[in-house]
């Protein structure tokens, strides 16, 4: 790994590929043993997690994706005091999700690349975006 957070090489890269995948199946495409073991980490983990997130095949970047999606939202869920029915760490998560240019495994590769340029910058100093309006 290198101090940027990218893999040195194709090897380095291969490696994180096959973490993402390891384990038994979970019955859904999108998860298995390695991602869920990745997104119990929390935050530590996922500078590593970030080049996959760019990766050209597409099942790699949504495990990468559902991996960000559950450590950002436990992040969200220590820090936001929940109230019966008012959905607030569903609304902060959300709000975090869009500050962070909203992404989506399936989006164009220049929207991927940006999105991931943005967490990068906030795994530096993760903070609650104030929420819009």
């Amino acid at each position: 790994m290198s101090d940027t957070g990218q893999p040195a090489d194709d090897a380095g890269l291969q490696a994180l590929i096959d973490r993402l995948a390891s384990g038994p199946p979970t019955g859904h495409a999108d998860w298995t043993q390695g991602a869920l073991q990745w997104a119990a980490e929390g935050l530590p983990g996922l500078p590593a997690l970030l080049p996959l997130l760019t990766h050209a095949e597409p099942l790699v970047r949504l495990r990468a994706q559902r991996v960000l999606e559950r450590a950002s939202r436990d992040w969200v869920a220590q820090r936001v005091v929940e109230r019966p029915l008012a959905r607030r760490v569903d609304t902060a998560w959300a709000y975090l999700w869009a500050h962070n240019g909203s992404y989506d495994w399936q989006g164009d590769e220049a929207n991927r690349a940006a999105s991931v340029e943005r967490w990068r910058q906030w795994l530096v100093t993760p903070q609650l975006p104030a929420a819009p309006g």
